[in-house]
């Protein structure tokens, strides 16, 4: 499956797609890749290809397209093609690649360190001109789409070492946006939907402005139809669909 023969199958499915499909990787297309049963390839280097698979334009995939600003283009993290964001009905939406994996962090490989360390660096500031941009233009909620779990609680209380500083940056964008936030992942295979970074203090909830959708994964592959009402308090709805 970390063939670009297999990368290059899976772009003509995504390109059949009739809407615009933001696709943002996860630990299966390159992380997990240095495993035996997968090639014992170094992961960089499976990164390197999905980046030159999925990412050639600055826009989506599938038959109808739209316009990404992307990380790589206008920061001095230029590799990271693979961090967009958009704007659609004053909600910005935008993409971070953190996966499953512990994100890469393989003490035992040090090429592993070395890429991980400039993600994560990568990845907070996307986050956080993200949300500059988000706030500066008065938008009404922000969608953050990853891979990783981050999440070791429900309750946010614990968080594996490799998601720490990310988790913190999000905590911090959370008390300081203040509007609905959404973040929707995968990884761990089972639909669930809570406040992870919400708690209580001075009599009142913290952070409860930031939702979490974990999607359904395999043996339970569904899907979850997310509907958007910035007229509403809590802006996200959510149906899991039920295919017959």
């Amino acid at each position: 499956m970390c063939i670009e023969e297999r990368y290059e199958e899976i772009l003509e499915t995504f390109d059949s797609y009739a809407k615009p499909l933001v696709f943002t990787p996860g630990d299966n297309e390159w992380t997990d890749c240095t495993r035996h049963a997968y090639g014992d390839w170094d992961s960089a280097s499976r990164l390197d290809v999905l980046r030159k698979v999925y990412y050639k334009e600055a826009k989506s995939l599938g038959v109808e397209t739209m316009p990404l600003v992307r990380q790589a283009d206008i920061s001095p993290y230029a590799k990271f093609v693979e961090n967009s964001r958009w704007v659609h009905q004053n909600v910005l939406f935008f993409t971070l690649n953190i996966t499953g994996s512990n994100n890469n962090l393989q003490i035992d490989r040090e090429e592993n360190l070395t890429e991980a360390f400039e993600r994560n660096r990568a990845n907070k500031a996307w986050l956080r001109d993200s949300f500059r941009i988000a706030m500066e233009h008065d938008i009404a909620a922000v969608v953050i789409a990853t891979h990783a779990e981050m999440f070791a609680n429900s309750d946010g209380s614990r968080v594996p070492p490799a998601f720490a500083d990310i988790v913190n940056e999000m905590r911090v964008a959370t008390t300081r946006f203040g509007k609905p936030i959404l973040l929707v992942h995968g990884d761990a295979h089972r639909f669930v939907i809570d406040r992870p970074l919400s708690q209580f203090g001075a009599g009142r909830l913290l952070n409860g402005n930031f939702v979490r959708l974990q999607v359904y994964g395999d043996p339970e592959v569904r899907a979850v139809r997310v509907t958007v009402d910035t007229d509403t308090p809590w802006v996200f709805g959510f149906e899991p669909l039920y295919l017959e």
